[in-house]
């Protein structure tokens, strides 16, 4: 849970997405790492899931079940290697919205397989996620 990681602009983003559109569902994987001082504070994240912002799941060894139920996947990030949750998401056929940085942005086709959007831009991020949500069902089955 790493502010690096573009959680907050995520939770963001998603608040707003719910003020919006019903029956939408933001999902977040990840433990906490006490060491690291880009972890968000526990309250934050506590905060975004009794306002029924964010369903946090934590630590999971296997991010398959969670990714076959997820229509896209989304990947803030302020920096990276390459990311391998997009990897993982990209060999199940899933769509990503990321950031244009280095790593992250090497792994989307604009349009052909996500979106990518700036970093730490809450506004670009939304709107990214709003494009996916605004395409057909079948559109974005071109996409698996």
């Amino acid at each position: 849970m790493l502010k690096d990681k573009g959680v907050r602009e995520f939770a963001q983003a998603a608040e707003i997405l719910k003020s919006k559109y019903e029956d939408l569902k933001f999902v977040m994987l990840g433990d906490f790492d006490e060491e690291n001082p880009s972890t968000i504070d526990r309250d934050e994240l506590v905060e975004w899931v009794n306002n029924d912002v964010i369903d946090y799941k934590g630590f999971v060894r296997d991010v398959r079940p969670y990714l076959a139920k997820s229509d896209c996947v989304v990947l803030p990030s302020y920096r990276e290697g390459l990311p391998r949750i997009i990897l993982e998401a990209m060999s199940m056929s899933k769509p990503v919205i990321t950031t244009k940085t280095a790593g992250c942005r090497e792994t989307v086709e604009e349009g052909l397989n996500g979106f990518l959007v700036a970093p730490r831009s809450v506004q670009e991020l939304l709107e990214g996620m709003e494009k996916f949500l605004k395409l057909e069902q079948s559109e974005k089955k071109l996409w698996a």
